[in-house]
């Protein structure tokens, strides 16, 4: 089990932060996942959370859309111009970050807009199969 070793971004008052957080398996975390700090913009899409306590921070000063539901599916492939893919919670905690100021900002950003994400359960799959202890491509 893992805590505190998923990504911090921001923290810096005067300084932004562009990160896409994009096709991870975050598995067993007692911690948290993702902490968005001031200064932080942040797209969370595709990733899977599996048994994670809290897959982002809520109450952070940091700007982050976290995609669950499809409305939010929807606003986020409307602003990038395409196709964007939600995150999967099974076994864990709850999010509420939706911040459109992210896609606003972003939709400028071609890594972002020009980016092909895979579904979350794609992802998780691709991750266990190449990723980890021993495995080297």
């Amino acid at each position: 089990m893992t805590s505190g070793r998923g990504p911090h971004v921001g923290g810096t008052s005067g300084y932004t932060q562009y990160v896409h957080l994009v096709n991870n398996y975050y598995v067993s975390v007692g911690g948290h996942a993702i902490d968005s700090q001031v200064g932080a913009v942040t797209l969370a899409e595709g990733n899977y959370f599996n048994t994670v306590t809290t897959p982002s921070v809520s109450g952070s000063a940091g700007n982050e859309y976290f995609i669950q539901s499809s409305s939010e599916l929807s606003a986020c492939q409307s602003a990038l111009g395409r196709t964007c893919q939600a995150n999967t919670l099974l076994s864990s905690g709850s999010v509420s970050r939706a911040n459109t100021a992210v896609l606003t900002a972003l939709k400028a950003q071609s890594a972002v807009t020009g980016y092909s994400p895979m579904t979350a359960s794609a992802a998780a799959t691709y991750v266990q199969a190449n990723a980890g202890v021993g495995k080297i491509n």
